[in-house]
């Protein structure tokens, strides 16, 4: 009877410890964190991808978007919108000299890079403004919801433009090899960043308000700045050896990293590096690590999944779990995703997947 008493005590101490080591082990957030990504682990279905649709290869197929249901590519000179049983919705010729063509998140960006008259175009192809530069453009590229033009023509400068085309600032350029600029997304603040050789290599970063005023300029010295991007008023720079992060105008941090690849930025920086994906708070915390293989060198983030690319392999992940691991038949020209639609270019052709629980 006493035997049994004891057997009794001792069983409810070691509850009480296996209790008491479990509420040690879970307040730390650390071990909260990994518990909650093995329950979601559990619950990830994987997937595969479903060919729905093949269009034949277009030697001067340029840029390509989903756009709803349906597909816009650019051919040359004529900006053609299909539907997902290759009937054509849309074909628009743009008779120009020179034409070209970017396709941004919100618009449809055609300019005649000989003259500079630019077209501002919705998702069905309608042309919303129009705007006069005025002189060659070398190059265009959309910055959140604005615009930015590089025209070296007569004196080389910066047209920084608002989405509905107001031109917000003409920015001279004087000196130095360009290299990146930005402009944040309330249009108020913009970077340009030069490579500059004298002593030693220097890349300079200025920070001008959008009237031109002077803010700041940092330099950065031995290495080469090759992505810049607005958060707020804050700006991420990537060089070819670290990750910096610019707060009220100073170096908040920094990150050195080898083998950079790629870099995302949504609601925190995912860079790309050797084998690795990192993800990387505005703070400089490095939030997960992820091992992913030397064989990706392209990262396209979506609203729900990340994917990486190379030649001919696709991984993509959810809550930084893998739940897709595809090969390519031949070499991977360009991935264009939309949400669970995934288009991929190669030299035969445009192929549009579906993505699919296995």
């Amino acid at each position: 009877m006493e035997d049994n008493h004891q057997s009794r005590h001792r069983t409810f101490k070691l509850f009480l410890l296996l209790l008491l080591i479990g509420v040690l082990f879970f307040i730390k957030k650390d071990n909260q964190d990994k518990l909650i990504m093995a329950f979601k682990s559990l619950s990830i279905r994987q997937k595969a991808l479903e060919l729905k649709n093949s269009l034949p290869v277009v030697p001067t197929m340029e840029d390509i978007m989903f756009i709803d249901d349906n597909m816009a590519y650019w051919n040359g000179d004529k900006l053609t919108i299909i539907d997902k049983k290759n009937n054509p919705i849309l074909e628009k010729q743009f008779n120009f000299e020179e034409p070209y063509a970017y396709f941004g998140n919100k618009s449809i960006y055609v300019v005649d890079t000989s003259k500079g008259n630019l077209y501002i175009l919705d998702h069905k192809g309608e042309t919303r403004e129009r705007v006069s530069i005025n002189k060659a453009v070398f190059d265009l590229k959309e910055d959140y919801d604005n615009i930015i033009i590089h025209t070296k023509a007569q004196e080389e400068e910066l047209i920084f433009l608002d989405k509905k085309g107001l031109i917000l600032r003409n920015h001279p350029l004087e000196e130095g090899d360009l290299l990146t600029y930005s402009l944040a997304e309330d249009g108020t603040i913009y970077s340009i960043s030069n490579l500059v050789f004298e002593d030693e290599l220097t890349s300079w970063v200025y920070l001008y308000t959008i009237e031109g005023q002077l803010l700041e300029n940092i330099p950065i010295v031995d290495e080469i700045i090759i992505y810049t991007q607005f958060v707020d008023h804050d700006l991420v720079i990537l060089t070819d050896r670290a990750l910096y992060y610019i707060k009220d105008g100073k170096i908040h941090w920094k990150k050195p990293f080898s083998k950079i690849k790629d870099i995302s930025i949504k609601d925190k920086i995912y860079i790309l590096h050797g084998d690795y994906l990192e993800l990387i708070d505005f703070n400089g915390r490095t939030l997960e690590k992820i091992k992913v293989g030397t064989q990706y060198n392209r990262m396209l983030l979506s609203k729900s999944y990340t994917y990486l690319y190379g030649q001919e392999q696709i991984l993509g992940l959810h809550d930084n779990e893998k739940i897709l691991s595809y090969r390519h038949d031949t070499l991977i020209k360009k991935l264009i995703i939309d949400g669970d639609n995934i288009a991929i270019l190669d030299k035969d052709g445009l192929h549009i997947y579906k993505l699919i629980n296995k």
